[in-house]
């Protein structure tokens, strides 16, 4: 449950589960929404050294992230909701679906805000500065001296050529930094066959902050990398539901072999599973098909696999490129079965491009 001053979380929730208290305390930082409304991040406990995520629609504890420095002061999310920014004593950038580090900015920051095409996040410096950083990269683009008093908050206008500072000294300034963004923006890369096909590799890397390197060295190649996404992704194919249905009795067989072989192939059918396990727990399974069902439901909501995150992952670099090409791929992907989740990404991703390509013009 959280505790803030506009209310708690979720709806009639006593702030404890399975034994653990999960009330986050908002003090100086106020939790933040994804911008598809599913994921809520808040502080995990009064010292401010650690985020919980939570699922907006069950309360469910998602996961934490426990912050070196502590002293967190703002939280927010990427336009895709793909990326938590959170500051303190320095600048951190979360994977979301991991809960592990990408990218570490160096300086204390109070509030801090992702312009609409994720690639620029602001952040209120100490002696009242304002800086603007590159989060691939890393590298600061332009620093503004800010008010006479602390900035409290900042935000984007629609097309991010634009960005307003509030301020303690109860002043607020609009400050016009679409021709520092333009100039800052890296040259197109060029990249061999080989570096191509080390950072397809790199995606799926259990080290977050070298897969998130590969995603920047991807995006500043975005012309070959839009045609090799094209020939390395694939749309998830509908799976056969006769299957799906023999797994899912299989499950209650009497031989222990046929039960752990039906699993495993559940297990590979992934998201295209989900349905039929929910439905299954829904009736009255036997104790061994229940076990089994929430077992691989579990698996579905932890770590995901190296080949999904590499998936995923990808998707994040076409939209952050976001040409014509690249919207080309992922309509293709979008096109794959409504269950899967790739499939629901890429659609998500495509809107996100039009609502944003409606706004620049």
């Amino acid at each position: 449950m959280l505790r803030c001053g506009c209310g708690t979380w979720p709806p009639g929730g006593n702030g404890r589960r399975s034994g653990s208290d999960l009330t986050p305390f908002c003090l100086f930082s106020p939790p933040a929404i994804s911008p598809d409304g599913k994921v809520l991040a808040a502080l995990a406990d009064a010292r401010g050294d650690g985020i919980t995520l939570w699922d907006t629609a069950t309360g469910a504890e998602l996961r934490r992230m426990s912050v070196p420095n502590g002293n967190l002061r703002s939280l927010a999310f990427s336009p895709d909701g793909k990326t938590l920014a959170s500051s303190g004593q320095e600048i951190y950038l979360w994977e979301v679906a991991t809960g592990k580090e990408r990218f570490r900015l160096p300086g204390a920051a109070g509030c801090v805000v992702l312009s609409p095409d994720g690639w620029t996040l602001a952040a209120a410096a100490e002696g009242n500065a304002i800086r603007l950083w590159d989060r691939f990269v890393g590298r600061e683009i332009v620093r503004f001296p800010g008010h006479r008093g602390w900035v409290t908050c900042l935000a984007f206008s629609a097309d991010g050529r634009k960005l307003v500072s509030g301020s303690g000294d109860n002043s607020a300034l609009i400050w016009d930094v679409g021709a520092q963004i333009q100039r800052a923006a890296p040259p197109l890369a060029r990249l061999s066959a080989a570096e191509l096909d080390g950072l397809w590799t790199d995606l799926a890397d259990e080290d977050v902050v070298r897969a998130y390197r590969a995603q920047a060295r991807l995006v500043a190649a975005s012309q070959q990398t839009a045609d090799f996404l094209h020939e390395k992704l694939r749309p998830v194919a509908s799976a056969d539901a006769g299957r799906i249905a023999r797994l899912i009795a299989d499950l209650d067989n009497e031989q222990n072999a046929v039960r752990k072989a039906a699993a495993q192939e559940l297990a590979l059918l992934d998201e295209l599973a989900e349905p039929a396990l929910r439905k299954l727990l829904d009736g009255r399974p036997s104790a061994a098909a229940r076990a089994a069902a929430e077992r691989l439901l579990a698996r579905r909501e932890g770590l995901k696999s190296p080949e999904k995150l590499q998936a995923l992952r990808a998707l994040e670099v076409l939209e952050q490129i976001g040409t014509p090409q690249a919207q080309r791929v992922l309509q293709k992907l979008a096109e794959g079965d409504s269950e899967a989740r790739l499939t629901r990404e890429a659609k998500a991703a495509l809107q996100r491009l039009i609502k944003r390509s409606a706004t620049a013009h």
